[in-house]
């Protein structure tokens, strides 16, 4: 349940050096990553959206929609943010948006991670681990 003393929010923004430093902070993303998001939001494939909790900027989040043969999947493509004291940002975040894929009628909400705390959170909250493994050709 999100938490009643928080007051967070996302707001559209058009690509910025702001949105690549944030971008750089996530591990599993390197030079080659920022720049393909950049070119996805930039040709309106993704969407880049500030993340604000109670008037601060806190981070980023890049998110499109998944077009399925069967319906649409909301996906969270990057999300970095810096910790709210008190508040668990990655259950608020995922509240919200899963207002929002139900919302747009999105047949479910999907992300990416490589951290077994945020699978272990997602899980929690009824998440089914899909597993990819990449290599380097």
């Amino acid at each position: 349940m999100a938490s009643d003393a928080l007051k967070l929010w996302f707001s559209p923004v058009s690509w910025s050096d702001q949105i690549a430093a944030d971008l750089r902070s996530i591990a599993a993303h390197d030079e080659r990553d920022v720049s393909a998001f950049r070119r996805q939001v930039e040709a309106g494939e993704m969407q880049a959206m500030d993340i604000l909790a109670n008037g601060q900027r806190v981070g980023c989040l890049v998110w499109s929609l998944a077009h399925e043969p069967d319906g649409c999947d909301l996906v969270l493509n990057a999300v970095a943010a810096r910790p709210v004291e008190g508040v668990s940002l990655a259950r608020e975040v995922l509240w919200r948006w899963r207002a929002m894929a139900r919302g747009l009628g999105a047949r479910r909400l999907r992300c990416w991670t490589q951290r077994p705390g945020l699978v272990r959170i997602l899980q929690q909250e009824g998440g089914i681990a899909s597993y990819v493994v990449e290599l380097e050709a």
